[in-house]
């Protein structure tokens, strides 16, 4: 037998034991269980013997995707940056005949820098929460105490800040909040009075309000900011001066709250107007806004369709009553460059005035004593006016 004749059997032989291999595992394995199991084979002792041999595992893995329903890893460190602002007690010699009106409760606050500059919401005529002193005691997460100093507040938003001799404290970030989207979720905090204890609440964002404008009145003024968020966290008037941060722990914007025709109307004072506030505190200016010294209303798309109105933005200066004397403050610079009611200011030196650009927030960029040119429709023609602030 030559060697061709060899390696031709050995090969056959290979095959044959590999085929016959796999057939003994299937057979023994699978085909024979099987059997062993149908009707009327069940009792045949082999196909018995030869199922006993053989254990069959079923197995299922169920995964569990759980969201997790404690927001400790979330508030951590935010919680560490809310404050206690106490106002320090009247004078004992000051009678207090009025135990209701001399009671100054603690008021919530947010560290905005390591450095210690501390800020929260004032609303104005409002001042029982003390936080409009000179001095203040400020309750830090800790429980260390500090006197907090008054350096500057902001007529534009109502925030009010301090300052506290201290040296890397854990403050906030800002958020970008012209990135905020309707229905995205947030915290808000306030203070507690035990340390290493915040209270917080969770909501969502109902919608980007930008029309609202801190003025009080149904009408908006060139001198209060304009555009706000609105939640549904409900009213808490702890909550009033504290941060509401996203869920990547970013701060939002801040509580605050306007009492219109005797109805508090809470709302969220964004991240862009804390952080242009914080500017101008810290600025070398002699902390004072320019005055412009007029009401008007937004106009928005369905305000034009309501009323007529051809134009789909700007501000319409304007009085319920017609009377320019409501609409213009005697003496001051809207009053002088000639504007009147039903004026729609179109451009603040050629930037427009938008909803998402509002004519008291282009205003606030300048300086008393600046002068700009607005762009005003009247009676349907375009003309320029100047104005000095």
């Amino acid at each position: 037998m030559n060697f061709r004749n060899v390696a031709k059997w050995t090969g056959v032989l290979v095959v044959v034991f590999v085929l016959g291999g796999i057939g003994g595992v299937f057979f023994d394995r699978s085909f024979l269980p099987w059997l062993s199991v149908q009707r009327g084979l069940d009792r045949v002792g082999f196909l018995k013997r030869a199922s006993d041999n053989v254990t069959v595992i079923n197995k299922t893995e169920q995964i569990i995707v759980q969201e997790d329903d404690s927001l400790g890893s979330i508030v951590s460190q935010p919680s560490t940056a809310v404050v206690t602002l106490i106002a320090q007690p009247a004078p004992v010699s000051v009678p207090a005949r009025n135990s209701q009106q001399t009671r100054r409760s603690p008021a919530t606050a947010v560290l905005l820098t390591n450095d210690g500059i501390i800020a929260t919401y004032r609303e104005p005529g409002v001042s029982d929460s003390g936080a409009d002193s000179e001095v203040m005691t400020a309750l830090l997460f800790d429980g260390s105490s500090h006197e907090a100093r008054l350096i500057g507040s902001d007529p534009l938003t109502n925030l009010v800040f301090y300052r506290i001799d201290v040296v890397d404290v854990p403050s906030i970030s800002l958020a970008n909040s012209d990135d905020a989207l309707v229905g995205k979720k947030l915290i808000a905090f306030a203070f507690a009075y035990q340390p290493y204890q915040r209270r917080f609440m969770t909501g969502t964002l109902d919608t980007i309000d930008t029309p609202f404008n801190l003025s009080g009145k149904t009408v908006s003024s060139t001198e209060k900011w304009e555009g706000v968020f609105r939640t549904n966290f409900g009213q808490d008037a702890d909550f009033i001066g504290g941060p509401v941060i996203q869920y990547n722990g970013e701060m939002l914007g801040m509580v605050g709250s306007l009492s219109i025709d005797n109805v508090e109307r809470p709302f969220v004072l964004p991240a862009k107007a804390i952080r242009r506030s914080l500017d101008f505190v810290l600025s070398e200016s002699n902390l004072t806004r320019p005055v412009f010294g007029a009401y008007y209303m937004p106009i928005t798309q369905a305000y034009a369709l309501q009323y007529g109105l051809k134009r789909t933005e700007g501000a319409l200066i304007y009085s319920s009553s017609g009377r320019t004397g409501l609409a213009l403050i005697s003496g001051k610079a809207a009053e002088r460059s000639g504007l009147q009611v039903n004026d729609i200011v179109v451009s603040v030196d050629a930037e427009a005035v938008t909803l998402a650009t509002p004519l008291s927030v282009l205003l606030s960029r300048y300086a008393p004593g600046d002068t700009l040119t607005l762009s005003i429709e009247r009676a349907g023609r375009t003309q320029d006016i100047d104005v000095t602030l």
